[in-house]
C-alpha cells in the first residue's frame, strides 16, 4: 500500500498530542503500523518505549505481528497491549506484590454465590437477572430500580467487594481503577512510567470508557504529551461498556495543542456504500464533521428486500446466499445473537459465509453483506441511544465492499422501518 496525502501526515507526526479521525476502511491499522515504524527508525525512540493500547487481545496481538513482519527482532520490544493487561503487567504486579487476580468465572461464581445466598430477598427475580443488574451497577439505567431494590442491587455489590478486601482479590473491572489510584497517589511510579514510556498510542480511541482515560492521562506526562490517538467517532457503538464518544468529538476539551488528522478516502466499499452510509451518519448531530471519498469508484450494488416474517427472512437470505459462489466473501449480519442462532440453524452451511451481530463484526469487510432483522423495536433498538443505534447500522453498512443487502419488517399499516427509510432517502 502507498499512503496517501493525510496518511503521510499522520504517520510523521511526532511529538505533541495528535488524534486520527480514521473513517471506515481509510486504512487505520497500517497508519498506526507506519507511524510507529517511523518513530524508531528515526530514532526519537527504542522500540521498548512505545506504548501501544488497544482494547482487545487479537487486535493487540496484529499489531506487534505487523510491526516485527517490519523490523524484526527490534519490533518485538514495541509494547502492544490492552488496557487491562498492561495494568496488570506493568503497575498491578510491580506495585502489588501479594495481591491475586480472580479470572472472570470464578469471579462470576462469588458474584452468583453471594446472589443466592440472599434470593429471597428480590421478589422472585431470578438469580441470573439479578446478577445481571449487579454487574451493570455502574450504568445509568439502575437508577430506574423502585423501592428498595436499589439498595439491596449495592448490598450485594459491597458485600463482594468486601469478599475480594478480605481474600485479596482483585477482578478484571479492578485492574483499571486500582493502577489509575496507584499513579494517581504515587508521584515516583507516575515518573518511572512517564520516563519508561515516551510515545504512547491508543487504537480505537471512540471506544474509550471514562475509567480507560482517566487511567490515560495519568500515563502521560502533564507538559510533554506525546500520544496519538486513533478512531472513528462514527463506529463509537460500545456504549453498554461504558464508551464515551465525548471523549474523541470533544478532543481539544481535553487535550492542549492537539493537531487533529482526518483520514477520508475509503478503500474498502465502492462509492454507491460509500455515499449510503455517509448520507446516513449525516442525520447524526452529535459527531466529527466530514466526507468519504470512495477510492474504488462506482459499480456497487445496493438491495432492499422485504420480509413479512422472521421464517421468510430466512428463505430470502437463502436465496441470496445461493446466488454467491465460493470465491465471494458474505457476511451475514444481524443486531443480537438470537437472530443469528434462529438463521443458521434453519440455512446449509456455507464456506464462504460469516455469521455474526453488528458488534463482532466491527473491523472486517466483506465482499457482500446481508444485514438482517433491519426492524423498529429491533434496529433501531429503542431502549438504546438512536445515535448509537444508527452508528450500529453505519458500520454494518460499511462493512460491505461490492454488494449489500438490506432485509427489513414493517411496521403496521406497512409502514417501513425507521433506518430503512433513512437509507431511502440518502439515494
Amino acid at each position: 500500500m502507498i499512503a496517501n496525502k493525510n496518511q503521510v501526515t499522520a504517520i510523521n507526526a511526532e511529538q505533541g498530542a495528535h488524534l486520527v479521525i480514521a473513517s471506515a476502511g481509510s486504512g487505520k491499522t497500517y497508519t498506526i503500523i507506519q507511524r510507529s515504524i517511523a518513530l524508531i527508525n528515526k530514532k526519537l525512540c527504542n522500540p521498548d518505549e512505545m506504548l501501544l493500547l488497544t482494547f482487545s487481545r487479537k487486535a493487540a496481538d496484529e499489531l506487534k505481528q505487523r510491526i516485527v513482519a517490519v523490523l524484526g527482532d527490534a519490533g518485538s520490544r514495541v509494547v502492544a497491549t490492552t488496557f487491562h493487561s498492561f495494568c496488570l503487567q506493568f503497575i498491578i504486579k510491580k506495585n502489588m506484590s501479594d495481591v491475586r487476580v480472580l479470572d472472570e468465572d470464578i469471579s462470576q461464581n462469588i458474584m452468583k454465590e453471594i446472589i443466592n445466598n440472599h434470593i429471597a430477598e428480590f421478589y422472585g427475580i431470578p438469580s441470573m437477572v439479578v446478577y445481571k443488574i449487579v454487574s451493570k451497577l455502574q450504568t445509568n439505567s439502575i437508577s430506574q430500580l423502585h423501592g428498595d431494590l436499589y439498595e439491596k442491587m449495592i448490598m450485594i455489590k459491597e458485600e463482594y467487594a468486601n469478599y475480594k478486601r478480605n481474600h485479596n482479590y482483585i477482578d478484571f473491572d479492578d485492574m483499571i481503577n486500582i493502577s489509575s489510584k496507584l499513579l494517581h497517589e504515587n508521584p515516583l511510579l507516575r515518573k518511572k512510567i512517564h520516563e519508561q514510556f515516551k510515545y504512547i498510542m491508543v487504537d480505537e480511541f471512540q471506544d474509550t470508557s471514562e475509567n480507560n482515560f482517566v487511567l490515560l492521562k495519568l500515563l502521560l506526562p502533564e507538559d510533554k504529551q506525546n500520544v496519538f490517538m486513533v478512531g472513528d467517532d462514527w463506529q463509537s457503538i460500545y456504549k453498554f461498556r461504558n464508551a464515551k464518544v465525548e471523549y474523541i468529538v470533544n478532543a481539544k476539551k481535553y487535550f492542549n495543542n492537539l493537531t487533529v488528522h482526518s483520514l477520508n478516502s475509503n478503500y474498502r466499499s465502492k462509492k454507491e456504500i460509500v455515499v449510503l452510509s455517509n448520507r446516513l451518519i449525516a442525520k447524526n448531530k452529535f459527531r466529527s464533521r466530514r466526507w468519504i471519498k470512495a477510492v474504488r469508484g462506482s459499480g456497487g450494488l445496493i438491495l432492499f428486500h422485504k420480509a413479512s416474517s422472521f421464517a421468510e427472512e430466512v428463505t430470502i437470505t437463502a436465496s441470496i446466499l445461493g446466488k454467491y459462489d465460493n470465491t465471494h466473501s458474505i457476511g451475514v449480519l444481524y443486531r443480537n445473537n438470537w437472530q443469528g442462532t434462529s438463521l443458521q440453524s434453519q440455512i446449509q452451511s456455507y464456506s464462504n459465509v460469516q455469521f455474526m451481530t453488528i458488534h463482532s463484526a466491527k473491523g472486517l469487510e466483506f465482499d457482500v453483506v446481508v444485514l438482517c432483522g433491519v426492524k423498529d423495536r429491533l434496529l433501531p433498538d429503542p431502549y438504546t441511544d438512536i445515535e448509537e443505534e444508527r452508528r450500529l447500522m453505519y458500520v454494518a453498512l460499511t462493512r460491505a465492499k461490492n454488494c449489500l443487502h438490506i432485509l427489513y419488517h414493517c411496521n403496521y399499516g406497512n409502514q417501513k422501518p425507521q433506518f430503512v427509510m433513512e437509507c431511502e432517502r440518502c439515494f
